[in-house]
């Protein structure tokens, strides 16, 4: 039994089989009386409107024997008369407050779990990011699916194998400053950041963030999103493949002259969209103005991303039960990614080893050349060449300086030195590193049955109902470029072709009937035949009408076949 099948009604039925029709639209049954629509005679929610189908659709029919025990109305259903009508839906209203019963009961009621708030402490995994995390942290805000409603605030951060490590999350009333800066308080003091000199933060934008950044963490880095800032690139109206390929290409320039380039030919090809994109600060979308000491190159949020898809199906819980949920997922994500750990063979990590073989493989058509001490020049084509230094862990790309990984330049001189690779990454990428940081676990707590309540503490409210007209949101607004979870064949990239007119670009329902000359001219054969013989072509045109895609021809054809009757030869040149 599912809400959506019923939305409204409006019933009309058919003199010939003394029924009733019911077109669900509009009524909510959540804010119906059952006893008000059956003792109303007159309930202007139910029309009796007798009258004929026209439509000619077979609508399903009640059945009283079978239906009633759980009833499910759907759109165009048939009554037998209206006191069945009455009696279904008074039906549904229990099976309703049936199935709400039992979810209370297994995932507790949404105003009782607020009252206990107090009982449920939950550490957090500030150890562990202390431990190794680098010091980059991805922030973001979903909304829930409750009864009440409200957001979850959650801070994610980056292991040493790039996966998301889970730091914080709070559920709020709404997304705002003042819940921002509530969550990011608690969170520099569980991280202990004293200065905010050393670490950078991703975010899209929410409402209110970058005010509770700029409040709390004058001198972190903030970083933006760059697929969201290419949303709202397409939205100003540059959706051209051109104008995307090179907003990416300014985003992953790792030295300042590429992203001075590629923002001049922007302004060659589309001048608009340089403007556009001139006001948006360079140190906010690309590589060549990121800071090196958060040791990461990222520039999308997909960190906070992968978060919220995890705890996708606890947004729809209960308070404490959704808390619970997301405790019980991080718990087992910790033992899970520890248990991986100890299985790694080699130095580094698994994805931190396979950048590293595609970077050796790309350096060897480099040569460099030293320069006295530990510095090399590296000649990598005409007019382009870097600057390697090996004490420093810097090269000129600033790419090993980003990300702590020696760039395709630094391995062709530790391929040069005959040096190990694995020894010149940073720490923040072994395997030990990640060890360290998993094992810190969360530790089990006890269920609501087993613990002692808290005395003398008030007990919270949950927050003020406010819900708007219509069905709630369930699922979020995808992109028009978003892939799109449905279970119909999606028609995207399909050519349409009208069935009528045979042109493509619409169907048979739009066509305006501007044909022209669609049907081409050698499927037409015109025969020179004796003068004697014209009229027999004149009895063969009105033919045409029996054929549905030659009938638009006729009106041409009443006006060319004089002309052609002229052109023809005459009776003495045939032989």
């Amino acid at each position: 039994m599912s809400d959506s099948d019923v939305s409204g009604s409006e019933v009309s039925g058919s003199d010939s089989d003394a029924s009733e029709r019911v077109t669900l639209d509009g009524l909510n049954m959540d804010g119906i009386e059952i006893d008000e629509l059956c003792d109303s005679d007159d309930s202007g929610r139910l029309d009796n409107a007798h009258g004929s189908d026209s439509d000619g659709q077979n609508w399903p029919e009640f059945n009283l024997e079978n239906d009633m025990s759980n009833p499910r109305l759907k759109v165009g259903m048939l009554f037998k008369s209206k006191h069945s009508l009455k009696e279904a839906v008074k039906q549904y209203a229990k099976c309703r407050r049936a199935k709400l019963r039992a979810l209370e009961l297994i995932e507790g009621a949404h105003k009782a779990q607020y009252e206990k708030i107090y009982e449920y402490l939950l550490e957090g995994c500030k150890d562990g990011y202390r431990a190794g995390c680098r010091r980059i942290v991805g922030l973001d805000g979903c909304f829930l699916k409750g009864y009440y409603g409200g957001y979850l605030l959650a801070a994610v951060g980056i292991d040493a194998n790039n996966g998301i490590y889970p730091l914080a999350y709070a559920a709020v009333e709404s997304e705002n400053q003042a819940s921002w800066l509530w969550f990011l308080e608690l969170l520099a003091i569980d991280l202990e950041i004293v200065s905010s000199y050393h670490i950078s933060f991703m975010s899209d934008k929410e409402k209110g963030l970058l005010e509770a950044i700029c409040m709390l963490f004058p001198n972190a880095e903030t970083r933006h999103c760059v697929r969201h800032l290419h949303s709202n690139f397409k939205n100003a109206g540059f959706r051209t493949k051109e104008l995307k390929d090179l907003l990416w290409k300014a985003a992953r320039a790792s030295i300042t002259r590429e992203f001075d380039d590629a923002m001049d030919e922007r302004r060659k090809t589309n001048h608009h969209a340089y403007d556009w994109l001139k006001k948006k600060i360079p140190a906010h979308r690309s590589r060549s103005h990121f800071s090196i000491r958060s040791h990461s190159d990222i520039l999308v949020n997909n960190l906070s991303e992968s978060f919220n898809k995890m705890i996708l199906e606890a947004r729809g819980k209960p308070i404490l039960t959704m808390i619970e949920t997301v405790r019980t997922k991080i718990m087992l994500l910790i033992v899970k990614k520890k248990e991986e750990a100890d299985k790694w063979k080699g130095t580094l990590c698994p994805k931190i080893m396979k950048k590293l073989d595609v970077n050796i493989k790309d350096s060897l058509r480099f040569v460099p050349s030293h320069a006295g001490e530990d510095k090399y020049q590296v000649e990598c084509g005409p007019g382009s060449q870097h600057v390697v230094d090996l004490v420093q862990n810097s090269c000129s790309c600033r790419n090993w300086d980003l990300t702590g990984i020696p760039c395709m330049h630094a391995l062709a001189v530790i391929h040069v030195k005959n040096e190990f690779p694995e020894t010149y990454v940073q720490t923040w990428h072994t395997k030990q590193t990640q060890i360290q940081i998993y094992s810190n676990f969360v530790s089990p707590v006890r269920g609501p049955k087993q613990r002692a309540s808290l005395p003398n503490t008030l007990p919270i409210l949950p927050p003020p109902l406010r819900r708007p007209p219509g069905r709630p949101t369930k699922v979020r607004r995808k992109e028009p470029d978003e892939p799109q979870t449905t279970e119909r064949l999606s028609k995207r990239g399909v050519e349409m072709r009208c069935s009528k007119c045979k042109i493509i670009g619409h169907n048979k329902k739009s066509c305006k009937g501007e044909v022209g000359q669609n049907i081409p001219v050698k499927d037409i054969k015109l025969v020179s035949e004796p003068s004697n013989r014209l009229p027999q072509v004149s009895k063969r045109v009105p033919q045409l009408n029996k054929v549905p895609q030659l009938s638009y021809l006729l009106p041409q054809l009443r006006y060319l076949l004089p002309q052609l009757i002229k052109k023809l030869p005459s009776d003495k040149s045939f032989h």
